[in-house]
């Protein structure tokens, strides 16, 4: 199908070697397995449609197959990272999704109808399953949202000596964070550090903090 599309645009055969599509469809397939069979060709054709590109920019270039086949391995092993990077993404909730804003969550619940009963029956639910979190986890996300702590304690879910405890401070030092959340990424892992003695990049943060909110959604949503 590419090379049909490679001929249409009156590009010279021997600008890609006629081993590039087997080799990159090949790869590709390896990469993303059985569970994701259906995108190899939509990736391979996307890795020769580039490479084609970068020839087409690079007549004058003479590339032996040796060095041609390196370089579109590159572009497969690139194309299927970022393939797997937006794929993860899309499937996993980010920053703006809907539990990033936990704390309209009762707010919603009442326009919804529910009484003050099922709302607060909810949020424990929610504060039961923070609890069950990683060190790390409770840190990530509790440091970077101050209003998911004021609806807790609104709600009498708990109180700022038990959200301390589960971070393992006393309350008067937790009080002295509470006051300059939210806190970046940085900041959190500069915090965790100091605590854990160990490294913690704010990758890491941020990877704590998605793997908590998939546990809360998980209780949101009843599949706990």
């Amino acid at each position: 199908m590419f090379q049909n599309n490679i001929n249409e645009e009156s590009a010279p055969q021997e600008e890609i070697p006629l081993k590039t599509f087997s080799f990159v469809q090949s790869l590709v397939k390896r990469k993303l397995g059985n569970f994701y069979a259906d995108y190899v060709e939509d990736i391979t054709q996307t890795v020769l449609l580039n490479l084609f590109k970068w020839k087409s920019k690079r007549i004058e270039l003479e590339i032996s197959e040796e060095d041609w086949l390196k370089i579109a391995n590159v572009a497969a092993q690139n194309e299927v990272k970022s393939f797997y990077t937006h794929k993860w993404r899309r499937e996993v909730p980010t920053e703006s999704d809907e539990l990033n804003q936990i704390a309209d969550i009762a707010q919603n619940l009442k326009t919804e109808g529910n009484s003050d009963i099922e709302i607060r029956s909810l949020l424990n639910l929610i504060w039961e399953t923070y609890k069950e979190l990683s060190f790390k986890q409770k840190y990530s996300l509790i440091l970077s949202n101050k209003d998911f702590i004021f609806e807790l304690i609104a709600n009498k879910c708990c109180g700022l000596s038990e959200i301390s405890a589960t971070l393992n401070m006393s309350e008067s030092e937790f009080i002295l964070l509470l006051e300059k959340i939210p806190f970046t990424d940085i900041e959190i892992s500069q915090i965790l550090e100091d605590y854990l003695k160990e490294t913690v990049s704010a990758r890491n943060v941020w990877k704590a903090r998605t793997r908590a909110k998939l546990n809360l959604i998980r209780t949101l949503k009843g599949d706990k």
